[in-house]
């Protein structure tokens, strides 16, 4: 099995994807937790509807994706509806963020049938 990639990610680093999608700057749980994310660790955590829990769960991606453009990330969600509400979402990050990162977003759900 190949190991878990790390990242180092500065402060300038995170205030300039929290600038970038107009906040003034994340929380700092969403800083502590994903620098741990980053370093290779485990996370778990709860927080309350419209807390920030969608932008701790891109923030790493975007770092890796700075960082390398060709950097892939996979979300899975419980429910339909969460895994369409992200990949809206996470358009509205990746077209924030910089001009340079491009990607295909796509919900895959357990009764789609794709050919190719």
């Amino acid at each position: 099995m190949e190991a878990r990639r790390r990242l180092t990610v500065t402060d300038d680093t995170l205030s300039t994807i929290a600038e970038k999608l107009g906040y003034p700057k994340l929380q700092d749980w969403q800083v502590n937790l994903t620098k741990k994310i980053l370093s290779g660790k485990d996370v778990v955590f709860t927080a309350g509807t419209g807390c920030g829990k969608t932008t701790l769960l891109f923030a790493p991606l975007l770092a890796f994706r700075l960082e390398d453009p060709m950097a892939v990330g996979l979300s899975v969600t419980p429910t339909k509806a969460l895994g369409r509400d992200q990949v809206h979402y996470s358009s509205f990050f990746f077209c924030r963020l910089t001009d340079n990162i491009s990607g295909t977003l796509c919900p895959v759900e357990g009764n789609t049938c794709y050919r190719h």
